[in-house]
């Protein structure tokens, strides 16, 4: 068994090393690899070395997308057993959902194949990919409770308002079929009936970003009207969570029209 992930190191003067998880959830898995360990030195009379790599680079994904993940996987389970899971049972779910939800990458051992990235190994973008697939997964195929429903809300709006401080977001390369196909709930509300695709930046004056996913937003038809009705600053008064997104495509647009005017 493999174990990728970010840890806490320190190195001593006496050059021993000391590693913490920073994910405790990790210890699942690393339990795992340390009684294999110590059954076969147990077998053998020699000790195993583990062979460990260690680098320093920055990490890519934030512990609050981490936290995220891990309280849509609790609403999950509890939606689908009744009671809330304990952290091997909900490990065993997030490697079902994983399989299922994360972006996919070639296998090492076999380069043919593909497996799912992990969230110890993800950046930014294959979190929230995961992330998104996570909130589909409960408005499509869960039967949620009423205080489910609130806990799902809540992160749906914790999610929209950490997603529109990205510099990338994770729709950026979807067609139009693949996106409507995943809007399933509205990102202003988090209910999920009569989904609309919303253009933020009206696509008649500005039809540079007419196909752009990144201004593309899913609202019920009762907010779309809504915002065309009473325009965007009353709209993003009641859906403060919103205005990073809004404030993106902002600024992605002046810097089209600028490389559009240099270029012209």
């Amino acid at each position: 068994m493999k174990v990728t992930g970010y840890f806490h190191g320190i190195l001593f003067k006496d050059n021993s090393i000391i590693l913490r998880p920073s994910d405790s959830r990790d210890l699942i898995p690393i339990r795992k690899v340390f009684k294999s360990k110590k059954d076969r030195e147990e077998r053998s009379g020699l000790e195993i070395l583990l062979r460990c790599e260690i680098d320093a680079p920055l990490q890519k994904r934030s512990i609050k997308e981490l936290n995220t993940a891990w309280k849509l996987i609790s609403i999950i389970y509890e939606s689908m057993e009744h009671r809330r899971g304990t952290d091997e049972e909900l490990y065993s779910l997030y490697e079902d959902l994983l399989t299922e939800y994360a972006e996919k990458t070639p296998c090492t051992l076999y380069p043919n194949r593909l497996r799912p990235v992990r969230l110890s190994e993800a950046n930014t973008v294959q979190a929230a990919t995961f992330i998104d697939g996570l909130i589909y997964h409960l408005c499509m195929l869960c039967d949620l409770k009423q205080d489910l429903q609130a806990d799902v809300r809540m992160v749906i709006y914790e999610f929209e308002e950490w997603r529109g401080k990205q510099k990338e977001d994770f729709t950026a390369t979807m067609t139009e079929s693949k996106w409507r196909e995943r809007a399933v709930y509205s990102e202003a509300s988090g209910i999920g009936t009569d989904i609309d695709l919303h253009h933020m930046m009206g696509k008649g004056a500005h039809e540079i970003l007419r196909n752009d996913p990144e201004n593309w937003i899913a609202l019920n038809r009762v907010e779309h009207d809504e915002f065309h009705n009473e325009g965007e600053e009353k709209f993003l008064q009641k859906y403060p969570h919103l205005k990073g997104r809004f404030e993106h495509i902002h600024k992605k647009a002046a810097s089209l029209y600028e490389d559009k005017r240099n270029l012209g």
